[in-house]
């Protein structure tokens, strides 16, 4: 996983380099690292629908609620809760959060839900409510079910899985069969 990682922010590094005679090397560094992350060379454990990035800690995502829509995170957290294998609890003032959930309200976007995985520190899903404010509590939970499962480590899979890229296409607010064969590979 440090790999995988490592390659990741050499990709992200390469960006912002605008001149120089590092910024080749950076670039074929990042690219050649997303390249090998791709391959398998670098993390050869890594399936087809996984992220490779998760807010897992030892066996646990411990949550902070920093979001409205309560009903939509309930569902998500009691429906991967009950697989198994991966405690999903609340934060309490003795642990340390592993992922937060927040809302955002942006226009300038095309997404409904985000999951933004840090290499350090803690995890972050955002739910956007320039999308979601109208939407049925079926779109909101399929959404936030959809991210929580980024935060378990499962990458997008096909339609029509809950992992699907586009959360709200499938019809589904649970996790489907694949999603659920995807989920105990990443988590035996």
């Amino acid at each position: 996983m440090v790999f995988r990682l490592a390659s990741a922010a050499l990709g992200t590094v390469a960006r912002p380099v605008t001149s120089g005679r590092l910024r080749p090397v950076l670039r074929w560094l990042g690219v050649a690292g997303l390249a090998w992350t791709v391959a398998g060379v670098l993390s050869p454990h890594v399936a087809a629908h996984e992220l490779g990035c998760d807010a897992v800690d030892d066996g646990e995502i411990r949550y902070v609620d920093q979001t409205r829509h309560d009903d939509a995170l309930a569902h998500a957290v009691t429906t991967w809760h009950a697989l198994g294998r991966v405690d999903i609890l609340p934060n309490g003032w003795w642990t340390v959060a592993d992922l937060v959930w927040t809302d955002v309200n942006r226009t300038d976007v095309t997404w409904d839900g985000l999951f933004y995985c840090r290499i350090f520190g803690t995890a972050t899903a955002y739910l956007n409510d320039a999308f979601l404010e109208g939407d049925s509590q079926h779109n909101k939970r399929a959404v936030t079910t959809h991210e929580l499962g980024h935060g378990l480590g499962l990458g997008h899979s096909y339609k029509p899985q809950i992992m699907y890229r586009c959360a709200t296409c499938g019809g589904f607010t649970t996790p489907q069969a694949h999603d659920r064969e995807d989920y105990f590979k990443l988590w035996p």
